[in-house]
């Protein structure tokens, strides 16, 4: 199941050598799986590992990733510890409007939208 995740995300662009990738749980069904994997970036031991739940298929004697299993919390995205990309490349999606924007619409007002700053001397 290891190797069926590292093959999965190395065919997603990402440099799986930077990494380090352990299965922390597996659960089985027929030729169904699901495998907990942590990641943790090399460089930056000590720091926290992301992790990520795969969905696998048994297929002949290699198991492959068929997808990824929702959590209830926030879903994959952003960037691992040490600036590393997330193995799918995505960012969440927005949680609604922007409360720090002004208006409805929770959009970035344009810089000539923005109050002058007030320059002061030192």
């Amino acid at each position: 199941m290891r190797q069926a995740v590292i093959d999965y995300i190395g065919g997603h662009g990402m440099n799986v050598a930077n990494m380090n990738v352990d299965v922390t749980a597996v659960k089985f069904s027929g030729d169904h799986g699901e495998a907990d994997v942590a990641f943790a970036v090399k460089s930056a031991p000590g720091s926290p590992a992301m992790s990520i739940s795969y969905l696998l298929e048994q297929r002949g004697s290699k198991w492959v990733v068929t997808g990824r299993k929702q959590a209830s919390g926030m879903p994959h995205g952003g960037t691992m510890p040490g600036g590393a990309v997330n193995p799918h490349g995505e960012m969440p999606p927005a949680a609604g409007p922007n409360p720090h924007a002004g208006g409805t619409g929770g959009a970035v007002p344009s810089p000539q939208d923005l109050p002058p700053i007030a320059k002061t001397k030192q």
